[in-house]
């Protein structure tokens, strides 16, 4: 089962696609998370120094950012359900054995995360942190090679711990577990564009 959508023409963007993972060794990333799980703030520079948070109303009669804006929030709000419905389509399309339709889908939700992505700024740290791995570990491997249960466990983050009112830390714990034991390495980063999709989009290093 293949994602079709008649928004502004997605459903056939899976050509073009953006991998906005970040240049952070696994080690590094590692001891990051473990530091904010235990309120250590000796967590890697690259985390430490984003803001963390939401972030929150322009001062005085500032005019709101982009970022602050109701169809801002409106847009991630239409893409998270994007990315629920493709998820549903890769497991699906894994069921099948339908090799096809699983790449496409797979390249789709790229395209959906990076998208959010680009609007990180008025999201969480926790936010943010679950959808860098869940960013990597798309990068891992061609997405034909997806099993089902790989599928299933994407499907279980994107829909009950990511496109949620809230994330906390236990999400981003209870999603390491469901990558790892579905054959994910949550913590080998990705810092350089892999062979299989060519890089495109914003500076994976700059958050």
């Amino acid at each position: 089962m293949s994602y079709t959508s008649d928004e502004g023409g997605f459903g056939n963007s899976f050509q073009n696609t953006s991998r906005n993972v970040h240049s952070l060794t696994g080690q590094d990333w590692q001891l990051a998370r473990y530091g904010r799980l235990q309120g250590n703030t000796t967590g890697s520079n690259n985390l430490k120094d984003q803001p963390k948070g939401l972030v929150g109303a322009p001062e005085g009669d500032q005019v709101p950012t982009r970022q602050d804006r109701p169809e801002t929030r409106d847009e991630i709000r239409r893409k998270q359900n994007t990315a629920k419905e493709i998820v549903l389509a890769m497991e699906a399309s894994a069921s099948a054995n339908d090799l096809l339709d699983l790449s496409n889908n797979g390249v789709l939700l790229e395209d959906v995360l990076a998208i959010l992505w680009q609007n990180r700024e008025i999201q969480s740290q926790n936010w943010k942190d679950l959808l860098n791995v869940l960013q990597v570990i798309l990068g891992q491997e061609e997405f034909e090679k997806f099993t089902k249960d790989k599928c299933i466990a994407v499907r279980k983050v994107v829909s009950d711990h990511l496109c949620i009112e809230r994330v906390e830390e236990e999400d981003i714990e209870r999603s390491i577990e469901l990558l790892v034991e579905a054959g994910f390495d949550p913590w080998r980063a990705v810092s350089e564009p892999s062979s299989k999709r060519e890089h495109k989009g914003d500076d994976p290093g700059v958050r």
